[in-house]
C-alpha cells in the first residue's frame, strides 16, 4: 500500500536496506530510536517533526554505509535515501519514488509498483511521534539511549521510547535565505545572492547541496570583478567541497577550483584541477 507522509519523511527502500547493508528491515527498525515508522512491501518511512533531526538520522544510516544523493547536472538525485516534504514532495530528484497529494493526503510509493490501497496508518492519533514544547520537555524521563543524538522519552505506562518532535526556529529563516539566494543566483544577481548565503551560513553551516552554489556565487562575485580580498575565501570553500564533498569528482567543482587558482597565478595546482575536470566530464560527471 501506499505510505502516508506527514511532516518530514525519511524514506529508504527494504530491497536497499537488505541488499547494500545486508541486515534486515527489522533490524533497520530496531536501530531507530522510536518514532513514527510506516512501512508497506517496498518502502520504509522514518518520521521527523524538525529537519536537523532528519539530517541526523540520515548521517546514520549514511555512516551505515548508504548514499544520501548523487550529483548531476540539476542538482542533486537521491539514490538509497530520499527526504519527502510533506508540503512539497521530495526535496531533490528521485527516480525510485512516486509521491502524489490525494484527498489533501501526501502518499508516496515505490516507483515502478502499484500503490496498491491508500489506507491510513492504524496507529496514526496513537502513534509515538509527538510534538513537546521545550518549556515542558524537561519535565519529562528521558530514554538513556542518546547513541542517535535524538531525543526521545520513554512512556510510562508501555515503557516505549518516543521521539520528540521539537521545531528548529531558525531553520524557516535559513530555508527563507537559501530560496532567495538562488533565487537571484539564477538572476545573475551575484554578490546578492552570495549575502544571502553568508546570512544563511550564520544560522548553522550550510546543507551539502547549498555548498556548491554558495561557492558559485562566490566565485562568479571574484571572477568578474576581480576582488583580490575575497578569492582566498573563494579557494578554500572550492577546497573543502572538491576534497571532503560534495563535489570530488564534479567538473564543474574542479572548473571553478582551477579558475580561482589561476586567479592567484597558481598555476600547477590549476593545471591539475583542470586536469581532474576534464576526467570527470569525460566520465560523465559533471
Amino acid at each position: 500500500m501506499a505510505i502516508y507522509c506527514e511532516a518530514i519523511n525519511v524514506i529508504i527502500r527494504q530491497s536497499t536496506v537488505e541488499s547494500v547493508l545486508g541486515i534486515t528491515t527489522a533490524e533497520i527498525i530496531r536501530r531507530f530510536p522510536g518514532g513514527s515508522i510506516w512501512f508497506d512491501e517496498n518502502l520504509i518511512r522514518f518520521g521527523f517533526m524538525a529537519p536537523q533531526d532528519a539530517g541526523v538520522w540520515i548521517r546514520q544510516l549514511e555512516d551505515l554505509g548508504l548514499v544520501f544523493y548523487d550529483q548531476i547536472d540539476s542538482g542533486f538525485r537521491s539514490r538509497d535515501i530520499v527526504v519527502v516534504d510533506q508540503r512539497h514532495g521530495p526535496t531533490s530528484e528521485c527516480a525510485w519514488i512516486v509521491s502524489e497529494i490525494r484527498d489533501g493526503i501526501r502518499w508516496a510509493w515505490e516507483s515502478g509498483k502499484s500503490p496498491g490501497s491508500f489506507d491510513l496508518p492504524a496507529d496514526l492519533s496513537e502513534r509515538n511521534m509527538r510534538y513537546v514544547p521545550l518549556s515542558e520537555s524537561t519535565e519529562l524521563p528521558w530514554s538513556s539511549d542518546f547513541s542517535s543524538q535524538l531525543d526521545s522519552t520513554i512512556d510510562q505506562e508501555s515503557g516505549a521510547t518516543g521521539y520528540v518532535g521539537r521545531p528548529y526556529l531558525g531553520q524557516q529563516i535559513y530555508d527563507d535565505h537559501i530560496r532567495s539566494a538562488i533565487d537571484e543566483l539564477n538572476l545573475n544577481n551575484l554578490l546578492s545572492a552570495f549575502t544571502l548565503f553568508l546570512e544563511a551560513e550564520k544560522i548553522k553551516s550550510l546543507d551539502a547541496p547549498h555548498r556548491i552554489p554558495a561557492a558559485i556565487a562566490l566565485t562568479r562575485v571574484v571572477l568578474e570583478n576581480k576582488d583580490l580580498d575575497l578569492v582566498n575565501k573563494a579557494l578554500l570553500r572550492w577546497k573543502e567541497i572538491t576534497e571532503i564533498g560534495p563535489g570530488e569528482e564534479s567538473a564543474t567543482c574542479w572548473t571553478y577550483r582551477a579558475a580561482v587558482e589561476q586567479m592567484l597565478d597558481l598555476n600547477e595546482d590549476s593545471q591539475n584541477s583542470r586536469s581532474l575536470a576534464d576526467t570527470y566530464k569525460a566520465r560523465g560527471k559533471y
